[in-house]
This record gives structure tokens, C-alpha cells and sequence, in this order.
């Protein structure tokens, strides 16, 4: 039997004596635009148009770097995301409670979310690594981000991305292929002697 809370997801374990029940809320069940975003990002031709594409997004959620031929680039990393304005007394990666104090706000808005458009850098560079800087203190809670991001990569992948972009201006598809399959560690840098 399928049991299914409609404001906390599908009872995913039930203990029948205790009156208790773990269920898994992902945005997911939620989900109602996407098949549009995948339809207007194939026809997009500017960055603007692959922008509103990407806001169609609802529960794909993608890493998205994108470029246009007049030479625009843009980061969206876009999904629908709600306000969880709880976070800062439950982890949000943990079971939460189901009584009331920890629901789900609205959405946040597509332009509060994440984003970099024509960077000064003249590129943009994501390895699963905190692009906002709100989880260096170990809180990413506490810097008025809406969108916490809670397990990210250290940033070494990211830093060698950067430091390979920035060794050179004028990079062709050659440099691009050698930075894809660059195998150089940062990590492995600082943990060598000197």
C-alpha cells in the first residue's frame, strides 16, 4: 500500500504503535514546467532566451553554464527551491519534524536563486563547489542566502579550472579538451612537501 502525505511526500517507513511515520518531500513531486524548459532551452539562440528557458525548471534542477555566439555567458544554476525560513534551528538535511514548525515556504524567486551573468573574469568556472561563499564559515545558513547548499566540494577542482582559464586568452577547443581532461591536483599540491 502506498501511503502519500500530500504536504510532506510519500511514507517512506511507518511504525503502527508508535503513531509515527518518516516521509521524503523532494520538489520533484512538485514538478510541472520542466518538459518546457527542455523545449525552449533546444530553441533558445541568445542568453536571455536560454535564461527564461531555464526558469521553467522545476524539478531537474541543473548546474547550467551557458554561452551565446555574440559572446555572452551565464551561470543558472536554476531549480524550484522552497523557503525554509526554519533552517538556522533544523538542518534541513536532516529528518525534520512533521508537526508543523518546519514546512515548506513558498518557492524562492528564479532571481534571488544563484547566478553570474558576463562575469569582469571573462569566464565562469563550477566544480560542485560553493559559488556564494556562504558555507566557508561552516554555517550556510547565516549569510542571508535563500538557497542553502549544503554539501559541497571543497574547491580545488574549481581553483585548477580558474588557474588553467587564467594561464592564457586565447583559448581554442584544444585548450578546452586539455582542461577537461586535466588530472592535476591542487589537493595533492598542498599535501607534498616542500
Amino acid at each position: 500500500t502506498m501511503r502519500y502525505v500530500p504536504h510532506h511526500g510519500p511514507v517512506i517507513a511507518m511504525d503502527e504503535e508508535a503513531g509515527t511515520a518518516l516521509t521524503l518531500r523532494w520538489t520533484g513531486h512538485d514538478a510541472d514546467t520542466d518538459i518546457n524548459y527542455l523545449l525552449a532551452a533546444a530553441r533558445a539562440t541568445n542568453l536571455a532566451e536560454a535564461k527564461t528557458a531555464f526558469s521553467n525548471l522545476t524539478a531537474i534542477g541543473q548546474n547550467i553554464v551557458v554561452a551565446d555566439t555574440a559572446g555572452g555567458i551565464g551561470w543558472y544554476p536554476f531549480n524550484r527551491l522552497p523557503q525554509r525560513p526554519w533552517v538556522g534551528e533544523y538542518p534541513s538535511w536532516m529528518p525534520l519534524p512533521g508537526t508543523g514548525e518546519a514546512e515548506w515556504g513558498d518557492w524562492i524567486d528564479y532571481d534571488d536563486l544563484p547566478q553570474l551573468t558576463n562575469p569582469e573574469t571573462g569566464y565562469i568556472a563550477t566544480a560542485n563547489n560553493d559559488m556564494t561563499g556562504a558555507s566557508f564559515d561552516g554555517d550556510p545558513s547565516n549569510d542571508g542566502e535563500l538557497a542553502i547548499q549544503i554539501f559541497v566540494a571543497p574547491g580545488y577542482r574549481h581553483g585548477r579550472i580558474s588557474e588553467l582559464l587564467e594561464e592564457r586568452t586565447d583559448h581554442d577547443l584544444a585548450s578546452m579538451e586539455a582542461i577537461v581532461g586535466d588530472n592535476y591536483s591542487l589537493l595533492g599540491r598542498h599535501l607534498l612537501p616542500n
